[in-house]
């Protein structure tokens, strides 16, 4: 199915069932966790959007004829992944969710669309480190083709669709700064010394 023939069948059934879309696209692009060399220091004193410990940034565009249908889209059913996003990674009743969608936007200055969907992934402790490994575990979960509630797998997928088919897509994982302030116990390579040192010399004349 062509692009094109995919959005109308998407935007005919939200007319038609006043719901989310099903999804379009019959591929998903795989992932492969990288681990992060950068070990974050346990939390201290008042917390600071612990929601979004770490954020994952799917960067993407959308061709100008797609775009009305895609914000129509989005308008359907973003509350729907956020409240299902919250719902399926809320691992203890009272407790906040471990994975918040925190909206898809769009790049408003000049140029051809651009947007950015973000992920908030709240950091636990284990073992005596502090990440958002088990976050993404239970994002996982939730994405299970066997999970409870399928309609949020299937509504990312669609989403997800947008960025697949971009070539110059990208995905970036930004990390809250103020917990990696112990510099010399990050381990970031062999090189990793050596830069601490170099930290303060001055050029040469």
């Amino acid at each position: 199915m062509s692009d094109s023939k995919g959005a109308r069948a998407a935007q005919d059934l939200i007319r038609r069932q006043g719901r989310y879309a099903a999804p379009t696209l019959d591929a998903q692009q795989s992932e492969v966790r990288t681990p992060s060399k950068w070990k974050a220091s346990l939390p201290a004193g008042q917390a600071f959007r612990p929601e979004a410990f770490d954020m994952v940034v799917w960067r993407f565009g959308v061709p100008f004829p797609q775009i009305e249908g895609f914000h129509q889209w989005l308008a359907t059913n973003e509350i729907t992944i956020a409240a299902l996003c919250s719902q399926l990674t809320t691992v203890t009743v009272g407790e906040p969710p471990l994975v918040s969608y925190l909206g898809t936007y769009l790049e408003v200055d000049i140029g051809g669309p651009r947007y950015e969907a973000v992920w908030g992934l709240r950091g636990t402790e284990h073992d005596g480190v502090f990440d958002s490994e088990k976050a993404e575990d239970e994002l996982t979960k939730a994405f299970a083709p066997n999970a409870v509630q399928p309609a949020l797998r299937d509504l990312v997928k669609v989403l997800r669709g947008y960025w697949v088919r971009d070539p110059a897509a990208t995905e970036h994982r930004y990390s809250q700064a103020r917990l990696y302030a112990d510099l010399p116990a990050q381990n970031l390579g062999c090189f990793w010394e050596l830069t601490r040192l170099a930290i303060p010399l001055q050029p040469l004349p």
